[in-house]
């Protein structure tokens, strides 16, 4: 199996920086190395206002071009679904229907929602993804930070209580008028765990991905 390892002692942050860009003795084990000259091939975009870095390694660069080609598909799908910053998105469906009706959301939608609310409660609200009504941006061209006043005008629209799941439906609504998500605090790890599936599905057995601090790593040790 090819499970992603994170090594003790490092967060995903540190292991970031320590490795920003993966070669190929870093990513394949010393006997695949000896015995065969690996390729490696990088990619870069912009996900969710993050940006992404990928690495795979392999023996065919047609292949993992094409895995790679996939993985960055699978993650801009997810990603056009959880944006705030897309009218076409679940998220700004939702923020539309604020204090309306439930709105109908995709099951990886529901899965972050879920997540989310979990986390909310444990954490008493610290982590809240009903903090898109504050009057900040970010991920856009006009980046700017809320005043105390605007936070303070805006604060009533804030409150995990008020996004209502029903997993039974798939439905999810933001009880207020005004209320708005910003899963950008949750979301970026599925969508790079999707994108590492997509790779491993792919064929590839040696792979990072690195969003925004997020690190995940995929080897497949050789056999001794």
């Amino acid at each position: 199996m090819h499970e992603p390892l994170a090594p003790q002692g490092l967060t995903r942050r540190r292991l970031a920086m320590a490795l920003p860009l993966l070669g190929a003795a870093a990513l394949a084990p010393a006997a695949l190395q000896a015995a065969t000259p690996a390729v490696v091939e990088r990619s870069q975009r912009t996900l969710m206002g993050t940006q992404v870095d990928m690495v795979a390694q392999g023996l065919d660069a047609g292949a993992l071009r094409s895995a790679m080609d996939r993985a960055w598909s699978e993650m801009e799908r997810l990603a056009a679904l959880m944006t705030r910053y897309h009218p076409d998105s679940t998220v700004s469906a939702l923020h539309r229907a604020a204090g309306r009706h439930p709105v109908p959301v995709h099951a990886e939608v529901l899965a972050v929602l879920q997540a989310a609310q979990a986390i909310a409660a444990q954490t008493h609200g610290a982590f809240d993804a009903t903090v898109g009504a504050l009057p900040w941006q970010f991920g856009t061209a006009e980046q700017h930070l809320p005043s105390a006043q605007d936070i303070d005008t805006q604060r009533r629209l804030v409150g995990y209580r008020g996004l209502v799941i029903d997993a039974k439906a798939g439905t999810a609504f933001l009880q207020q008028r005004g209320m708005a998500l910003d899963l950008g605090g949750i979301a970026k790890l599925p969508i790079l765990e999707a994108g590492m599936r997509t790779l491993r599905a792919q064929g590839v057995e040696h792979a990072m991905l690195n969003g925004g601090g997020e690190l995940l790593t995929a080897l497949r040790h050789a056999a001794k």
